[in-house]
């Protein structure tokens, strides 16, 4: 946990981050309208509160506070490179790639995951362990229209847990946030 503050404590402290820039121009002048920060919600697994920091130069901070149904509450943060002139500047899409680290902790419910869904927990799988640390590297897209402070995404993450046991993940989701 140290580790992600430290991270989140030096991307914050970078004078880029400090920049009061909104959304279309760290895009360049062509999508979103609003503020440069997002708040909404994500639905899918994980399903949670999503917030994303854009930053200069088409870069952003996306932050999650999630669940997995009766397996795992997530905390994590993401560092995501938007490609802006991937489609023609008409289209308010916006592809990205990122990078980022999320903390696991163990809500798993033996009765339902084993006896009731005949599945084991993804991180937790012998039972004795709380917290887990994993890779992520979210693929998404997101719609961002000129006219409304308002955003949608959808967001394909592989990743890779490497505390308590190294193993691979995948997680997918479809959110929605409103830029202030």
């Amino acid at each position: 946990m140290s580790a992600l503050l430290l991270i989140s404590v030096i991307i914050i402290a970078t004078p880029e981050s400090h920049a009061a820039v909104n959304r279309s121009t760290s895009q360049g002048g062509r999508q979103g309208s609003g503020g440069p920060f997002g708040l909404g919600i994500m639905l899918g697994d994980p399903t949670g509160i999503s917030a994303k920091y854009w930053m200069s130069g088409g870069t952003a901070l996306a932050l999650g506070l999630a669940s997995s149904w009766h397996d795992y509450f997530e905390v994590f943060m993401d560092h995501d490179w938007h490609f802006t002139s991937a489609f023609p500047a008409n289209v308010p899409l916006v592809p990205y790639v990122g990078i980022g680290a999320g903390l696991f902790f163990n809500t798993y419910d033996r009765y339902y995951g084993e006896v009731y869904y005949n599945r084991r927990s993804v991180f937790f799988s012998d039972g004795s362990r709380s917290m887990a640390v994993a890779l992520r590297i979210p693929l998404g897209i997101e719609f961002l229209p000129r006219t409304v402070p308002f955003g949608a995404f959808l967001e394909v993450t592989p990743g890779l847990a490497l505390l308590p046991g190294m193993h691979g993940t995948l997680q997918a989701a479809l959110g929605a946030r409103y830029y202030f």
